[in-house]
């Protein structure tokens, strides 16, 4: 049978590969997280004063580098945490963690040259523009140029008993203080895979279809049935 029909192992074996294919690409997918958290810190519960202008150190972990950044504060609720951001926020570099990269104030933030500024604020995050790309094991401070009591949930930003940031009033400069701010920085890792467009699932989708349909219609086709020829008897 298989050799009279040799399409039928053909559509099987290109149906197999076909599936194994698309779970690879589905696999792969799956295993990269869109917007994953680099860095998070929520272990603080006490309260900062109003009029503060907030400013956080933080450290990338190995892997990366990430781009689509963005950071967001973080109020501790009963439901969780909630993501709080207000104004613009202004990334810089140094690899030294107590000495502040940018020594100005609040207001002169928006005049100096920075790594990157925030292009919006979004459900409660600073984002960066897409390319922005930070990279692992590198020392960065975050700034805002907007108070506390500009933020929604009533400032709703806590502190913890680790860790330090940098505060400052609207004409004093940036100084350090002790506990660090709830916080969380999320990323895509560059050049992951990206996510998969709606026609490319539906284009195996059709394609695993029509393989089975034509498998489907081998199987139901049977073998010819040729005569049966008898050797004539022979007399005695």
């Amino acid at each position: 049978m298989d050799k009279l029909f040799p399409w039928k192992n053909i559509a099987r074996m290109t149906r197999k590969s076909t599936l194994m294919m698309a779970f690879v690409f589905v696999a792969t997918v799956v295993l990269q997280v869109h917007g994953s958290t680099i860095e998070e810190y929520v272990g603080g519960n006490a309260a900062i004063g109003g009029f503060t202008f907030l400013a956080q150190p933080f450290l990338t972990p190995d892997g990366g580098p990430w781009d689509h950044v963005t950071f967001s504060f973080l109020d501790l609720t009963e439901q969780g945490p909630i993501a709080v951001a207000a104004g613009a926020a202004y990334l810089f570099s140094s690899p030294v963690l107590y000495k502040s990269p940018f020594t100005g104030t609040p207001l002169d933030l928006k005049s100096t040259n920075d790594l990157a500024t925030s292009t919006e604020v979004s459900d409660g995050r600073y984002v960066f523009r897409p390319s922005f790309t930070l990279l692992p094991n590198t020392l960065y401070f975050l700034y805002t140029d907007q108070d506390l009591i500009s933020f929604p949930n009533d400032g709703g930003v806590e502190l913890g008993p680790n860790g330090f940031r940098y505060e400052a009033s609207l004409f004093s400069q940036f100084e350090p203080a002790d506990g660090a701010t709830n916080f969380r920085l999320s990323g895509d890792v560059v050049n992951a895979i990206p996510e998969p467009s709606a026609i490319s699932l539906i284009a195996i989708g059709i394609v695993l279809g029509i393989l089975r349909l034509v498998e489907s219609w081998m199987e139901d086709t049977k073998e010819p049935r040729f005569p049966t020829i008898q050797s004539p008897k022979r007399g005695n």
